[in-house]
């Protein structure tokens, strides 16, 4: 029996058809693999750009918020810090407490006494009162306050004598918006001067109140109010 026959060589063939096949397949999958792993690593890097780009772009966005509140102030305003001597007189001071300065700031200081035609031993409302304010506004040009910085606008306020109480109406304007601070100075029995105040955004949000010895008006405490968790994106300075 000779070994090269033709069965021998048919089996031969289908065995190395058999290899070939299988190699073949072997090789396939160890291009898949590869590719996939390719794919992977392609994704991973693409991943890793993708969170660099986001960094890249919040922190833009961060510093472009940052550049916008250095320029015009943010949200900020000046707050209002009023202290009462036993002389009758104040001291009225405007504080900016923020990290940013305010731009373009002017005090615009409504006076009623000033006004020649009302009768100062009863002083009618305050609101009331701007619609004849035209000869008792005194305008106060502070220009940039900067940040963590306390300004008076009268280092002594002098009440006057002949009333038992007076309002006044600061308006102080910036370049970011407005802030009106409503105060009221009033003499007890004792004839010892207490005051209050109420501070209100463009439209009219309250954002500080503070009453000595209950002495503001009962229209001045039904002003609205800005409480917790409101609208966060709303500013009361720039309202939509």
């Amino acid at each position: 029996m000779k070994f090269w026959n033709p069965s021998t060589i048919g089996f031969l063939a289908t065995l190395i058809a058999g290899l070939a096949t299988l190699w073949a397949t072997q090789l396939s999958r160890t291009k898949d693999e590869e590719k996939r792993e390719q794919e992977l690593s392609f994704r991973k890097e693409l991943d890793a750009k993708n969170t660099v780009l986001i960094e890249k772009s919040d922190e833009i966005a961060r510093l472009n918020r940052e550049l916008y509140k250095s320029v015009t102030g943010g949200e900020g305003y000046a707050k209002l810090l009023l202290g009462l001597r036993q002389n009758g007189r104040a001291i009225i001071e405007l504080m900016n407490d923020t990290d940013y300065p305010l731009f373009d700031v002017a005090a615009r200081v409504f006076e009623p006494f000033k006004l020649s035609a009302i009768d100062k031993s009863n002083p009618p409302d305050i609101f009331a009162l701007h619609r004849r304010a035209d000869n008792s506004t005194t305008v106060i040009d502070l220009g940039t306050v900067k940040a963590h910085t306390l300004v008076r606008l009268y280092p002594e306020y002098v009440l006057p004598s002949n009333v038992e109480e007076l309002n006044l109406d600061i308006t102080v304007l910036a370049r970011n918006g407005s802030v009106k601070h409503l105060i009221r100075f009033k003499k007890d029995t004792a004839n010892v001067w207490h005051s209050g105040f109420v501070s209100l955004g463009a439209k009219s949000e309250r954002l500080a109140v503070e009453d000595s010895s209950n002495i503001l008006p009962e229209n001045w405490k039904k002003l609205p109010e800005v409480k917790d968790g409101s609208d966060a994106n709303q500013n009361p300075l720039h309202p939509k």
